[in-house]
């Protein structure tokens, strides 16, 4: 789903990486795994998921795979945080305080923005050319078209022309 403006992503996105529900604090104590006030609603919802894998899938169920390298050092990268360098953490879980993370990002930078359809701005890229490791910059201006609910913003010409509001700008501000 699409909108017009920034108001109603922000809104799903904040939702989103909001704090746990009353419900998932329940469902913790039922099925004992205690659940921290401070944890985000999809973080525990990955907990919760990985703790009951076992009485969902039986035989079926296989143990979430370790936390890649590259997870790891992006989580740190995002999160400012060093306690995701080490000890237990699975891909799961990973991935759920990454997008968390990613969410909170893009719902403070798409408030800053205050973009609407109509709008122009500066579109930002940075690229490496792997053969020669050279690191390359380019901008574009567009017209935002639309916004989704993840916070992409779509931009006028259709093709697929979108960016994520961490590399936008607004034209007078480039």
């Amino acid at each position: 789903m699409t909108f017009l403006d920034w108001i109603e992503p922000v809104r799903l996105l904040r939702e989103e990486s909001g704090p746990v529900l009353v419900e998932q604090l329940e469902l913790g104590v039922q099925v004992g795994i205690p659940l921290s006030a401070d944890v985000p609603r999809g973080v525990a919802a990955a907990m919760l998921e990985e703790h009951l894998r076992p009485r969902i899938w039986g035989a079926l169920s296989r143990e979430d795979a370790p936390a890649t390298q590259k997870q790891r050092e992006f989580l740190m990268a995002i999160a400012h945080d060093r306690s995701f360098e080490g000890g237990p953490l699975g891909k799961s879980l990973a991935s759920a305080w990454i997008k968390h993370y990613l969410a909170v990002r893009t719902a403070d930078r798409l408030q800053e923005l205050r973009l609407s359809a109509g709008d122009q701005v500066v579109h930002k890229q940075t690229w490496a050319d792997h053969s020669t490791g050279e690191v390359h910059d380019w901008s574009d201006r567009q017209v935002v078209s639309s916004i989704g609910s993840r916070g992409l913003v779509y931009f006028k010409g259709g093709n697929g022309k979108c960016g994520w509001p961490a590399n936008l700008s607004h034209c007078d501000d480039s």
